[in-house]
């Protein structure tokens, strides 16, 4: 009865055992009530399936495949099961280990050792089959709180394979970005070649009539040659993004070919909500991931004070044990046994206190990148905000600007078919207005790359 009496309290202590070591509770953090650059309004849905905003159907197609086949998502995708499998096993710690033991052994036994002349067998068998069990009763918490640290790094995982998947959709949205501006920048420099040599061709027709001397010729000709080298520039640059493009869609570089589309710089078609500055504690996952990390290192604290403490087991056997093999599953062989036992660290030399030390300084690190993680978020917004808003005052500019210039070279072409000017006045407005137009396809394509950013600094939406 007493025996029963002590195996209830142990059980009770198991339930109801307490906790030691710090109680987790999340940071308070103070954010701003708006941004610095913020001039614009939007609702948070805004973020859901932000590249359809483009609508350019082969931004959307090359995303849709990133998200399948990309190697790095699908290696974080992994991390979150192997997180997600030691997080079932510090569970299982939680229970009794329960072994099938089993042993034949035949000893010899000295004959030098023997003390009795009757003892006249020097050998002896031994059978044995059954069940032993151990359980250690998670008095002070150590084996909940490993069990709930390995759940926040689960967490964690998950939080760090969201951040994969961001990064993935701005780089892949990015680089088509920079594949369409470079088409639209090739289209107009072979323009400016074919202008420039047709110049060529008129200033070598003066220089031989001797209207002109021959430095206008030669500055033509040199330009020429900067520009096809500008060409070759923009080739070999537009060559390495798409198959960066490649990599990213976890497909072969020679394979794959940036699909048929408009030379045009993708441009968002609507505005993006930005919400508030608190928003980012819950969008951005690299925020999340810092927290649930402080979560678990907190939680290691626990269990690191918890070595202090005596811990507590429950033993068990159940077997059959017999000299002989015909005696062996009788009902005489059977033994059992239970009970509990207890290890308490009396001299460990400070290796006790030492883990607790590096658990602490672990906590406090990971409370550190906490707010570090907070700060960054603040200024990434904060960055993307006033290049994406600069950027579309820069895209105005150059626009009216490209407008000017287009009146000035369809002037120049009226007066030219008019017969008051030779047709390289002409010419080296139609140039002039390409240099303009690629000017603005550099700021539409800075500016677009910064809205990319501005969703990635943001946090996306799930």
């Amino acid at each position: 009865m007493i025996f029963r009496q002590q195996i209830g309290f142990l059980v009770l202590l198991f339930l109801s055992g307490c906790m030691v070591g710090p109680k987790y509770e999340k940071p308070s953090v103070k954010l701003p009530d708006k941004y610095a650059e913020q001039h614009q309004a939007g609702s948070q849905g805004d973020l859901a399936r932000w590249w359809a905003a483009f609508e350019d159907p082969c931004l959307s197609i090359l995303i849709e495949k990133a998200i399948k086949n990309n190697f790095d998502l699908r290696i974080a995708t992994e991390k979150i099961e192997e997180a997600r499998a030691f997080y079932r096993i510090q569970d299982a710690k939680l229970y009794p280990d329960i072994d099938a033991i089993g042993k034949i052994t035949r000893n010899g036994i000295s004959k030098n050792l023997t003390q009795s002349a009757s003892l006249k067998e020097s050998t002896l068998n031994y059978f044995q089959a059954g069940f032993d069990t151990l359980w250690e009763i998670d008095f002070w918490g150590k084996l909940r709180r490993s069990k709930q640290a390995a759940y926040n790094e689960l967490q964690a995982q998950v939080e760090a394979m969201r951040d994969v998947y961001i990064i993935l959709l701005g780089d892949i949205a990015k680089a088509y970005i920079d594949s369409r501006t470079l088409q639209k920048k090739i289209d107009l420099l072979n323009q400016k070649i074919a202008l420039s040599t047709k110049l060529i061709s008129l200033t070598d027709d003066r220089f031989y009539a001797g209207v002109d001397n021959q430095r206008a010729d030669l500055e033509q000709q040199e330009e020429l040659c900067e520009l096809r080298n500008q060409l070759l520039i923009l080739q070999t640059t537009f060559r390495q993004t798409v198959n960066k493009l490649a990599l990213l869609l976890g497909e072969y570089p020679e394979r794959f070919e940036l699909a048929p589309g408009d030379h045009v710089v993708p441009q968002y078609k609507k505005n993006l909500g930005i919400g508030l500055p608190s928003e980012l504690l819950r969008r951005r996952p690299d925020i999340r991931r810092a927290e649930k990390l402080l979560a678990a290192a907190t939680e290691r604290v626990g269990q690191a004070i918890a070595d202090w403490f005596p811990s507590f087991s429950l033993l068990g056997l159940v077997d059959f044990e017999a000299n002989k093999g015909s005696k062996w599953f009788s009902s005489n062989s059977f033994s059992w046994s239970i009970g509990p036992s207890v290890r308490w660290p009396i001299i460990t030399f400070g290796r006790i206190q030492f883990n607790i030390d590096e658990k602490k300084s672990i906590q406090k690190q990971a409370f550190l990148a906490y707010g570090q993680a907070v700060v960054k978020a603040l200024g990434d917004v904060e960055n993307s905000l006033v290049a994406y808003f600069n950027g579309q005052k820069e895209v105005a500019v150059l626009c009216e600007k490209l407008l000017v210039a287009t009146r000035k070279s369809d002037l120049a072409y009226e007066v030219f078919c008019s017969g008051l000017v030779n047709e390289i006045d002409f010419l080296l407005a139609e140039k002039n207005r390409l240099t303009i137009e690629a000017e603005l396809t550099s700021a539409e394509q800075a500016a677009s790359v910064a809205l990319v950013s501005m969703y990635k600094a943001l946090g996306g939406e799930w």
